[in-house]
């Protein structure tokens, strides 16, 4: 499992190729995926982030590009992006696209889009992260990935059934039988930055994302409880519980 919960491009100087008015910068950061940053097109799209960073991680979420989009994430240390040192091609994924690469370090950053074929009028994303993430170990064979609803039905006294359709949700819960001291002090940091509130990027098996998709979730518990596994190297275990959100 892999985490990413810092998005250092937050309060980074960011500009764009263009936007939509009332659809600006702003919402490329904002932690709810329904508030979109908008282009007003739909070829030779960026985004630039003028800020150092260290970065292995890229999440686009909730986007509305084509499976022939072209993305291409750019590093560089001056801001001229003829031949720039860090170039890569980003795979288009529905839902979320996640891309990790070999850590670098540049003082500017761009994501260049051109979706040339889509039929909308713009494109557009609810969330961009730009960041690292920490490795988990791996955890016990049994987990449980659960799907729930926050539909609600009843049953009347003659049978019939009365509901009102919500939306689905993963809610996984995954126990880490061994893990680190330095595992365990990563997530008590963790926990002290997102708590139960804030939401963050998990991928659950990072070589087979297309058995698991990438959740944008929260943690879905009030509290860590760290036990002694018996382990010498690896002595704590624990267990974490993930809600989606969106």
């Amino acid at each position: 499992m892999q985490i990413s919960y810092i998005n250092k491009a937050t309060y980074a100087a960011t500009t764009v190729s263009t936007s939509v008015t009332g659809y600006g910068v702003d919402a490329l950061y904002d932690i709810r995926l329904s508030k979109l940053f908008k282009f007003s097109g739909i070829e030779n799209c960026w985004i630039k982030v003028s800020t150092p960073m260290t970065l292995n991680r890229l999440y686009l979420a909730n986007h509305n590009f084509t499976s022939a989009v072209t993305i291409t994430l750019e590093g560089n240390d001056t801001d001229d992006w003829t031949s720039p040192s860090t170039s890569e091609s980003v795979t288009y994924q529905s839902g979320i696209i996640y891309h990790d690469f070999t850590s670098a370090t540049h003082n500017y950053w761009r994501v260049v889009i051109d979706d040339p074929t889509n039929t909308d009028s713009t494109l557009y994303i609810g969330y961009m992260f730009m960041g690292e993430y920490f490795q988990l170990p791996s955890m016990s064979p049994d987990q449980t990935l659960e799907i729930e609803t926050t539909s609600k039905s009843e049953i009347s006294a003659s049978g019939q059934v009365y509901g009102d359709t919500g939306y689905e949700f993963r809610n996984p819960t995954i126990n880490f039988p061994t893990i680190s001291n330095a595992q365990r002090l990563n997530l008590i940091t963790m926990f002290q930055s997102v708590r139960n509130v804030y939401p963050f990027f998990m991928v659950l098996w990072n070589n087979n994302k297309d058995v698991e998709t990438v959740m944008y979730c929260k943690l879905d518990q009030d509290k860590l409880s760290f036990k002694k596994s018996g382990e010498i190297n690896n002595p704590y275990s624990v267990t974490l519980k993930f809600r989606e959100v969106f």
